[in-house]
């Protein structure tokens, strides 16, 4: 199954800039850029991992393309709580060259 997300990520851009400025100099602002990821995910309930959680555990792997990363592989080890109605973990989207972009994942139903 493919599926097409858009990701609105915030991204901050300090570096050194931030460490070099003089005191009481203001950091730059955070940007947002959306991302368009399409990819063909699967799934599986893994014990354990990540560690025990008030749900059930499961990680999603992935391969697709997305405008700023191009070709990737994601991991999604996330816990889904049933009786909550929640979900939380992070996902680790790696490109080819090795950058990585790492959401953190959240909310309810």
């Amino acid at each position: 199954m493919r599926r097409s997300i858009v990701v609105a990520a915030a991204v901050a851009v300090m570096g050194m800039f931030v460490l070099a400025s003089p005191a009481g100099a203001s950091a730059p602002a955070a940007v947002t850029v959306p991302i368009t990821l399409n990819y063909a995910p699967t799934f599986a309930v893994t014990p354990g991992n990540p560690s025990p959680c008030a749900g059930v555990p499961i990680t999603d792997t992935a391969t697709g393309t997305g405008s700023h990363l191009g070709r990737f592989t994601a991991t999604y080890p996330h816990c889904v709580n049933f009786a909550a109605n929640t979900f939380s973990g992070t996902a680790t989207f790696t490109a080819a060259n090795g950058d990585q972009l790492v959401v953190l994942l959240g909310g309810l139903g």
